[in-house]
């Protein structure tokens, strides 16, 4: 009889110590899932964030590009290109010599008229 109760007690104190690493397990799982979840939404937030900013540089992009077609043909020419290169270097404070941005706008004009019509359009 005592080795019965013996067995048992051995038996009851393992599922306990079983059911205390299940709980400790779940106890994990629960932090790990919470983590994860916490991580989701921050690459989520980040990933608004970022297409936010990129749509208002989209906008002002544009803003600018209208501002630029001062003829309103909706294509800019070398020379809208080059006003609108020198006022926006002029904003931030960038004052360059012109040599250097009729070099930039050569050289970005170049690759941005791909139909060689003379003009880029949006």
């Amino acid at each position: 009889e005592d080795r019965e109760k013996a067995a048992v007690a051995i038996q009851a104190a393992m599922r306990s110590r079983q059911a205390r690493k299940t709980n400790a397990e779940r106890a994990a799982e629960r932090v790990a899932k919470r983590r994860q979840m916490q991580e989701e939404e921050a690459a989520r937030k980040a990933a608004e964030e970022e297409a936010s900013r990129l749509a208002e540089r989209q906008r002002i992009a544009e803003d600018k590009y209208m501002e630029a077609d001062v003829d309103g043909d909706e294509s800019v020419s070398k020379e809208e290109l080059g006003k609108l290169i020198a006022e926006m270097l002029a904003e931030q404070g960038l004052d360059l010599a012109s040599e250097v941005i009729d070099d930039f706008v050569a050289r970005q004009f170049a690759e941005a008229d791909q139909d060689d019509d003379g003009t880029v359009s949006f």
